[in-house]
């Protein structure tokens, strides 16, 4: 019991809550602005507005009225027209990450041939969905998603592509740690030649 209230206890809960407020603050101030408020709105606009909506909308036209074959000539999609149609119509809507769609957060679907490896053999041999998993671990998250899920996958989302062109500097010094820190021949200090700094 007693180290639970101990000083560095302490200091390492106020440091946990003031990161969790930092966090909730700048997500609020990031992303709050998309997402309504539940404290906007009073108690009693929140109970009347859907009778008012739905009194106001009348009834619903029945199948065969012209407002709903107008609608199925409109849109493809209603009348399950399969096609190129349905395609461009699905292809001519563009959402952006700022919109908030749910769809942009989830995973890229896989390629053909990893997907062909989740129907091939058996999880206990080591095949099927085991080496599906593997397979979809080793892509890098920028691969996987859209956007980055984690606040860590802001460092770093997308450098791959400027890194590549990197090479180290022509007058930098190189391995400074190991040569001036470590010590190669053992754990005791036995001086040999091999440990002369150059």
């Amino acid at each position: 019991m007693r180290d639970l209230l101990n000083t560095s206890n302490k200091a390492f809960w106020e440091e946990r809550i003031k990161k969790e407020v930092v966090a909730r603050t700048t997500w609020n101030i990031r992303y709050g602005h998309k997402y309504l408020k539940d404290g906007s709105k009073t108690r009693n606009q929140s109970l009347q507005a859907p009778r008012g909506s739905v009194l106001k909308a009348g009834p619903v036209p029945p199948t065969g009225s012209p407002v709903r074959k107008k609608a199925q000539a409109e849109w493809p999609e209603a009348s399950r027209v399969q096609g190129s149609g349905v395609r461009q119509t699905r292809q001519g809507v563009q959402y952006t990450a700022a919109q908030g769609r749910p769809e942009d957060l989830e995973m890229k679907p896989p390629n053909p041939a990893t997907l062909k490896l989740l129907f091939q053999g058996i999880s206990h041999e080591g095949q099927g969905r085991i080496l599906y998993l593997k397979e979809r671990h080793q892509l890098i998250p920028e691969k996987k998603y859209k956007y980055p899920m984690v606040s860590s996958w802001n460092y770093g989302w997308h450098v791959g592509d400027v890194m590549k062109n990197y090479r180290t500097p022509t007058h930098a010094r190189i391995y400074p740690i190991t040569k001036s820190f470590y010590i190669k021949s053992s754990i005791f200090p036995i001086p040999r030649r091999s440990d002369d700094i150059m």
